[in-house]
């Protein structure tokens, strides 16, 4: 019996020494808020988040908002949706165990391969 315990503190205290080896990487958060120019939530628009750390794609929620856990590193914000230009932010850092917020305003996108109407009424022919 005594032997039983003897071993089960040894495995014990080798489990206490692998878990104080590996780091505990603490996560960051980025939170945001995605809207047009007159402050309109944008619903449905991509978010990628990229950095050295890897890449995380997701989608703004009914009222425009996202959030993602992180590891701590350097991050690019994209964001697409339709109807608006493609928004990309400048490099930002996340920090373990802190929240970065960012609002994020987009425009809208010029109209491709639309011809304006004209004015001008078309002349008719008098009899």
């Amino acid at each position: 019996m005594r032997r039983w315990f003897i071993v089960l503190i040894i495995l014990a205290g080798f489990l206490a020494m692998a878990n104080a080896a590996t780091p505990k990487d603490h996560l960051g958060k980025v939170r945001g808020v995605i809207t047009d120019v007159h402050k309109a939530m944008v619903v449905n628009a991509q978010v990628t988040l990229e950095g050295d750390k890897g890449r995380r794609r997701l989608v703004t929620n009914g009222k425009g908002e996202f959030e993602v856990a992180l590891p701590p590193g350097k991050y690019l914000v994209t964001v697409d949706a339709d109807g608006f230009r493609l928004f990309v932010s400048p490099e930002f850092e996340v920090k373990a165990d802190k929240t970065r917020k960012l609002n994020i305003e987009l425009h809208v996108t010029k109209p491709v391969g639309l011809t304006p109407a004209s004015s001008d009424p078309m002349p008719r022919e008098s009899n």
